[in-house]
């Protein structure tokens, strides 16, 4: 008996979801439990396990390709099953149709003709229905609904289905003769573009002020002096002064919504890390209850987590608060665009030494540049000032916040 394993929900902003990499390949053994393949939703990459017993037998869906929520994207059964997915009336086990394309429709080139003059008689005779929104981006990006419908073998055409046309169409376009690779967006720099672009479209303001970074250097090297098991980072330092501070200035840790200005009650900090497929922001959750040790332990958890490519989507969720933090790579300052619905981000520079006026002398002084990027539909320009002041001073003095 064959075993189909569908496309697992990627959760609910998504329904088409990219085979990442198969971790078991065609013949090998498979059991109850065991990771089949990797898939990327919008946010995050998702093991996918199996529920059946026996042999995998195929891989409908090659890396790097998308797969809809419920599509096949395996059969699992004994090894003597695997005949019956290659013969011609073996339905689903035959090769992939397009994407949607009729059950059993055709894929070889002898039938091009046929499905050509499908299409002209489909088309002409109003047989192909599309949305308002599939009419609106038709007339908008110049191209035939018999095209689109020839392309996707649908006959209730969406906005998604013509905008993929279009891409497609062209991405063919521009690599005849382009003086230039294209690089496909994989689902998750897609969804940093679009939440960044909801970003930018917040009026907001920035505002930077400079802490005496010695302190925070001294404590650092003394907690990790003292363990091995657990490095602490300034971002580490710097999440729990802001969950210190948000006490008397709650909206820092809040969203704007036409309903009225959301005020969380815990802060939950996500810490911005670079992965090869983009950004995330894994968060840790119940930073005003946490020590900064056990805040430490955690970053490093989520940063190591997602560097592996085990993605959980839960860990991304829930932030009310963001840290970008460049300083490794010596950047000195920077500001950062907002991480929606939050209302405020902190951008963290590198230390720098400074010559400080004091007593009528020059001191060399550690200096660490942090701007807040403010959604001033929820922050006014003074609260953010006095935000930054007091964390300046929280972290000025980080000895008061170690064990809090």
């Amino acid at each position: 008996m064959i075993t189909k394993i569908p496309m697992p929900s990627g959760g609910t902003n998504t329904d088409r979801l990219r085979v990442v990499s198969w971790r078991k390949g065609v013949g090998e053994p498979v059991n109850r439990g065991d990771v089949l393949l990797e898939v990327e939703t919008d946010k995050s990459i998702l093991e996918v396990e199996s529920f059946a017993k026996g042999t995998l037998l195929k891989q409908a869906i090659p890396e790097g390709e998308f797969a809809v929520v419920g599509e096949v994207i395996a059969y699992i059964g004994n090894p003597e099953d695997a005949k019956d997915l290659d013969t011609p009336t073996g339905g689903e086990g035959g090769k992939r149709a397009p994407e949607g394309s009729e059950p059993g429709a055709s894929t070889e080139k002898s039938a091009a003709p046929d499905r050509a003059a499908s299409v002209r008689s489909s088309a002409s005779t109003g047989a192909v229905q599309a949305t308002p929104a599939a009419k609106r981006a038709i007339r908008e990006l110049g191209v035939s609904i018999a095209a689109v419908h020839a392309a996707t073998g649908k006959d209730t055409l969406s906005a998604d289905d013509v905008a993929r046309f279009a891409a497609a169409r062209e991405h063919d376009r521009l690599q005849q003769g382009a003086p230039f690779d294209l690089r496909p967006l994989t689902s998750i720099r897609r969804s940093i573009a679009d939440r960044m672009q909801i970003g930018a479209s917040i009026p907001t303001f920035n505002a930077e002020i400079e802490i005496e970074a010695s302190s925070c250097m001294r404590l650092r090297s003394d907690m990790n002096a003292q363990r091995n098991d657990v490095k602490v980072a300034y971002h580490d330092i710097i999440a729990k002064g802001v969950a210190v501070v948000c006490r008397s200035h709650p909206l820092v840790n809040a969203s704007f919504t036409n309903e009225g200005i959301r005020v969380f009650r815990s802060v939950n900090v996500g810490l911005a890390v670079s992965i090869d497929q983009g950004l995330v922001v894994p968060v840790v959750r119940n930073v005003d209850e946490k020590t900064i040790i056990a805040i430490a332990a955690e970053n490093a958890g989520n940063i190591r987590q997602v560097r592996e490519g085990k993605i959980d989507a839960e860990l991304l969720q829930h932030g009310t608060f963001t840290i970008s933090n460049l300083g490794s790579y010596g950047i000195p300052r920077f500001t950062a665009i907002l991480n929606p619905p939050q209302s405020c981000i902190l951008a963290i520079g590198a230390i720098q030494t400074r010559a400080v006026s004091r007593e009528r002398s020059w001191h060399e002084v550690p200096m660490m540049s942090i701007t807040g990027t403010f959604d001033h539909r929820v922050i006014d320009g003074a609260y953010g000032a006095r935000f930054l002041l007091d964390l300046k001073k929280v972290l000025e003095h980080p000895e008061r916040i170690r064990d809090a």
